[in-house]
């Protein structure tokens, strides 16, 4: 009994092998890694996984093996319908966040408040993480530079705030 289901598994191992529908424990051919470096950082993984025969962990694990960018294969930003450009407006305070990757203070995911970005380009400088931007109307999404203002520090904007109410 055991000796005909080992024949059976064999048997359509080796169909599926004819067919090309799966690629088990095969080594990759030249063509396959130069097709990977061509197409990874801008082919989608279901067409990779098409192209190559391959599952998504064995090209994932052969691009990290080649140094291929990650980020760039993993996320095809411009093909998903939901993505904005880089932009959103976070729901709970009403700011609005650009992705800037490169921005030394970015947030984990690689955002960084719009108005900040504004101010920073207007000054020609990075702001320290101190300094705080006030916009002028209370109207978090408003970011044009004649609404904004800059504060050296948290305290300075509080007491602009207690002056306020004062008057």
């Amino acid at each position: 009994m055991g000796i005909k289901i080992k024949n059976i598994i064999q048997t359509i191992k080796q169909f599926l092998s004819k067919d090309k529908l799966i690629n088990h424990c095969k080594t990759w051919s030249k063509e396959e890694i130069n097709y990977l470096q061509e197409h990874y950082k801008n082919t989608c993984i279901k067409q990779l996984i098409k192209s190559l025969m391959r599952s998504k962990m064995s090209i994932y694990h052969k691009a990290d093996r080649l140094n291929l960018n990650k980020e760039e294969g993993y996320y095809n930003f411009d093909s998903n319908p939901n993505w904005k450009g880089g932009k959103f407006k976070r729901k709970r305070d009403g700011y609005i966040f650009i992705l800037a990757k490169y921005h030394p203070y970015q947030d984990e995911n690689g955002y960084v408040p719009e108005h900040r970005l504004i101010i920073e380009r207007k000054l020609k400088r990075f702001l320290k993480p101190i300094e705080v931007v006030h916009h002028k109307n209370k109207k978090r999404d408003d970011n044009r530079i004649k609404n904004l203002k800059l504060f050296a520090s948290q305290s300075k904007h509080k007491s602009f705030h207690m002056q306020e109410e004062i008057n």
